[in-house]
């Protein structure tokens, strides 16, 4: 007699946390307006009534649909439940709705390689970053300054 249908705006959420809207209808696919109409989701608790209700009687009617929102943010994927209940002639009737969002895991940029800076004490670094000083020369430069002193 009564039915309730849930969507999410977005159902994936591939970088990470943010924020979702829940969207619900609820209509009576019965032969009898119903009352008291609640909806409740088990996650999403600040359910606002959009619109539906005609000629605002607070009765759904045979040929209404209710529509509701709910918005939040998810930091984790999510699975929650739509309740929506309705009474007419002492019966009670009630319908649930499932929703997923799919939230992704948010993965730290990695640093770039910054190579070290020194004083500018004769201490400098090359294109493959060895680092030298005057103590530690490159082994060519050695072997150059001592074919100098030699000749």
């Amino acid at each position: 007699m009564i039915n309730v249908t849930k969507t999410a705006n977005p159902s994936a959420l591939p970088s990470g946390p943010g924020s979702v809207t829940y969207s619900y209808l609820v209509t009576n696919t019965g032969d009898l307006p119903l009352s008291h109409i609640v909806l409740a989701d088990n996650k999403c608790a600040l359910i606002t009534f959009m619109s539906g209700d005609r000629n605002q009687n607070s009765v759904l009617e045979l040929d209404e649909i209710w529509t509701y929102r709910c918005t939040q943010v998810l930091a984790k994927s999510t699975t929650n439940v739509a309740t929506v209940t309705g009474y007419s002639e002492g019966i009670t009737v009630r319908d649930t709705a499932v929703a997923r969002v799919t939230v992704g895991a948010v993965s730290p940029s990695p640093s770039p390689f910054i190579p070290p800076k020194f004083p500018n004490a004769g201490v400098y670094s090359d294109a493959q970053n060895n680092i030298w000083s005057i103590a530690n020369p490159p082994l060519r430069a050695l072997f150059a300054f001592i074919w100098v002193i030699l000749m």
